[in-house]
């Protein structure tokens, strides 16, 4: 299967934004869209980062991250949860880190390459005395999204260097899965099976067919389904960042980790809290959303976390 000229000549740098489209199973779709490289960066301080959550009566299951240098916090609720209908936001969106990427919680503790260079690709230090959230610890924390984007490239490619230089894109997608005991052979292969399904879905999409990715078996998904295989059976020395077929299964990988679900509150110091929209939420997502900001205590609780003039 071909993909469109249009797509393939495009430039490859992401920002993950969620445009909400109702689904039938009442999720999210989080779509990709293209942005400019993100500015160099060589990490920021611990300190311009805090963690935690809410204390407020109530609220104690909302998880925030704030981001002082930008005087903005992003709040979660119930990220650990296993239940959809239970969490708003996710500790990938609040960490501005689409690949999920983890690390250790002091980086001059990070032995592994791969959780070294999410640093030098400008993830804040860690271990910083305000970093309190025992949920939000391991998980990479970047500046804006864009960079949480750029940053699964470079990873990916020190796997793949550390590893002898001969993996392919789904051998470095299993290594990139992490390397926690429960991190079995089977998880990594499951892992990696659900990306292929996603990118399947993102061929049918954006490839030369009409058939969308809820389109059922037949000639069109088949083929999808073998490009897919084809692009995570290529090694990784035949791909770069700007290759459109790395491109779609960053896109894969970034869904997979997380980007289908609804997005979380963003509370700024001089903005307020930033609008959501309805239609990404059940009513009972919604109902607390709007608890959640309506509420005097959770409101001088955030000022006083960002330490807004």
């Amino acid at each position: 299967m071909k993909i469109r000229q249009a797509r393939q000549a495009a430039p490859a740098r992401h920002r993950a934004t969620p445009l909400p489209h109702p689904r039938s199973d009442g999720g999210v779709r989080e779509i990709i869209r293209r942005q400019d490289k993100p500015p160099e960066r060589k990490g920021s301080e611990a300190s311009a980062l805090a963690t935690g959550v809410l204390r407020s009566s109530g609220f104690g299951d909302w998880h925030y991250i704030a981001y002082l240098d930008q005087r903005t916090i992003l709040l979660a609720r119930n990220v650990s949860s296993t239940h959809r209908e239970r969490r708003i936001g996710s500790i990938p969106w609040i960490t501005r880190n689409p690949g999920n990427i983890t690390v250790s919680q002091k980086p001059e503790q990070e032995t592994g390459p791969g959780p070294r260079e999410a640093f030098r690709q400008g993830a804040y230090a860690k271990g910083g005395t305000t970093q309190q959230d025992p949920a939000t610890l391991r998980y990479a924390v970047f500046p804006s999204v864009a960079e949480g984007l750029a940053a699964i490239w470079p990873q990916l490619v020190v796997l793949n260097q550390s590893n002898g230089g001969k993996l392919t894109l789904l051998g470095a997608m299993k290594i990139f899965k992490g390397v926690e005991a429960s991190e079995t052979t089977g998880v990594k292969d499951s892992y990696v099976a659900e990306i292929a399904d996603l990118l399947t879905d993102i061929i049918l999409e954006h490839g030369d067919t009409e058939e969308g990715a809820e389109s059922g078996p037949g000639p069109a998904r088949s083929a999808a389904r073998k490009a897919a295989l084809a692009i995570l059976a290529t090694p990784m020395s035949q791909l770069s960042a700007s290759d459109v077929r790395f491109d779609m299964a960053r896109d894969a990988l970034v869904q997979k980790e997380g980007g289908l679900n609804a997005p979380g509150v963003t509370y700024h110091c001089a903005q307020g809290f930033l609008a959501n929209h309805r239609t990404a939420y059940s009513d009972a997502q919604w109902t607390a959303i709007e608890a959640l900001k309506a509420s005097v205590p959770v409101l001088g609780e955030l000022r006083r976390v960002l330490v807004c003039p």
